[in-house]
């Protein structure tokens, strides 16, 4: 869940924040995507862990610390998650 938390982050920080974007950015998030489609791929079972009471936790956290690195205020993020979770790992 740690990679799926950081992932989430790393959206909603270049969503939030398109003025830092930069490809180092892309890079983060490229490099998650593909390190939660490696487990995936290993591990078929554990897309199952990933229902929506789990997503909501986590991406609950990923809020949290999105407040902490990027000083916003925490209303300014959607309270539910934006993206589905094929649209998470999608490369486009």
């Amino acid at each position: 869940m740690t990679r799926l938390q950081v992932l989430l982050l790393r959206l909603l920080k270049y969503q939030f924040q398109p003025e830092r974007r930069g490809k180092s950015w892309l890079l983060a998030i490229s490099y998650q995507r593909t390190a939660i489609e490696r487990f995936l791929e290993q591990s078929p079972s554990l897309r199952t862990l990933l229902d929506d009471d789990s997503m909501t936790k986590v991406y609950r956290e990923a809020v949290r610390d999105a407040v902490i690195e990027t000083d916003f205020e925490q209303h300014l993020f959607p309270v539910a998650c934006l993206y589905r979770l094929e649209e998470i790992l999608d490369e486009e």
